[in-house]
């Protein structure tokens, strides 16, 4: 490993891989997401380029802050090392603010191609305030509009129906650039979580890097067994209202993995806004999923089965109920098992309250 840059809160590490074979000529530079704790590592899917033969310029940052804060040269240099190794076949590589960075700096590292989901064009425009926090925190400093090349091939990875569809508009004004649209329809923002869970990431990538042609995929077929999908589609209905079918895309999320479980805080949103019955029902329902996950302590297993069959006794009203809000606890600890789930316990035993008052 070369370390080509460390300042505390960025770093840029090539890797060479182990293996030799027709991939040894090219060079992935890879520009991590939002949210990096660590500057140690491979870098975002660096690791499996390494395994295909590929060698690895991981750029990463731990700040938030859209690569404003990397300058120009330190790009330039990373772009004349690669250089001086022999690379003439460099692509670019990011997801959300590293595909932002991997489209921005992609001409200045001498790159012939960038790969990047949900990327970004600009997080400074007041058609987008996703990131608005971010964007006041990190004055602008690299203006992608200047920066974008006609020579480069732009693989945009993104669903047409989210805000990223937006940006994507952004970077088609200048009709002279080589941009090739792969879209993905109620995948997200990021898409490229749908496209991992559903096991077609790797090809997609190796379609474009070894054939360089825009991978034809059913997009409706694949995300059927995606559980981000669900969660997705649930989130969108929920804006609109439409409870009750948001609900049921919940509850066909409940097959997914467990660390995946963001999707109770949204179900917990959509019981509280039905009938007493649904409310009823929908609590049936998560007691049952209790059962068969098996990862519930016996003992409060036989507390929700108590306090389950003194709250359908029909004569007690169900919005004055304290059982309820007992039963809700535990199943609230259930679904919320790491600390980012435990963290929201707090805001959602309030929301029940009123609920039940």
């Amino acid at each position: 490993m070369d370390r080509l840059l460390n300042t505390g809160s960025y770093a840029a590490d090539f890797f060479s891989p182990e293996i030799i074979n027709e991939n040894q000529s090219r060079v992935i530079v890879t520009f991590n997401h939002y949210g990096q704790k660590t500057l140690e590592g491979f870098g975002w899917g660096g690791q499996y380029f390494l395994g295909l033969g590929y060698s690895i310029l991981a750029i990463k940052t731990t700040n938030n802050d859209w690569y404003q804060k990397l300058s120009q040269d330190n790009i330039s240099s990373f772009g004349k090392y690669l250089n001086q190794r022999g690379f003439s076949d460099i692509t670019a590589y990011g997801t959300s603010m590293g595909g932002y960075a991997a489209t921005a700096f992609a001409a200045s590292l001498g790159a012939k191609a960038v790969i990047a989901f949900s990327p970004q064009y600009s997080i400074w425009e007041s058609w987008d305030t996703r990131w608005a926090f971010e964007a006041q925190k990190n004055p602008q400093v690299h203006n992608i509009r200047s920066l974008l090349s006609p020579e480069i091939h732009y693989y945009f990875v993104y669903d047409p129906f989210d805000r990223d569809v937006n940006h994507i508009k952004k970077f088609k004004e200048n009709n002279q650039l080589q941009i090739l649209e792969i879209k993905t329809p109620f995948y997200g923002h990021p898409c490229v979580k749908v496209l991992y869970e559903s096991g077609i990431l790797a090809e997609l990538n190796q379609q474009i890097l070894i054939r360089g042609v825009i991978p034809n995929y059913d997009c409706r077929k694949i995300r059927r067994n995606c559980f981000t999908y669900y969660e997705t589609i649930a989130e969108r209905l929920i804006k609109r209202g439409s409870y009750k079918l948001a609900l049921g895309y919940l509850n066909h999320n409940l097959s997914g993995p467990k660390k995946y479980f963001s999707a109770s805080k949204m179900r917990l949103e959509c019981i509280l806004k039905l009938t007493p019955e649904i409310f009823l029902s929908e609590l049936l329902n998560a007691l049952n999923y209790a059962k068969e996950d098996g990862n519930l302590a016996p003992n409060y297993l036989n507390i929700i089965n108590a306090n389950f069959q003194f709250i359908l006794r029909k004569d007690l009203p169900i919005q004055t109920n304290a059982a309820n809000l007992k039963l809700l606890i535990l199943l609230i600890k259930m679904y919320g098992s790491d600390v980012e789930s435990q963290q929201e316990i707090s805001s959602l035993l309030k929301n029940i309250d009123v609920y039940l008052t």
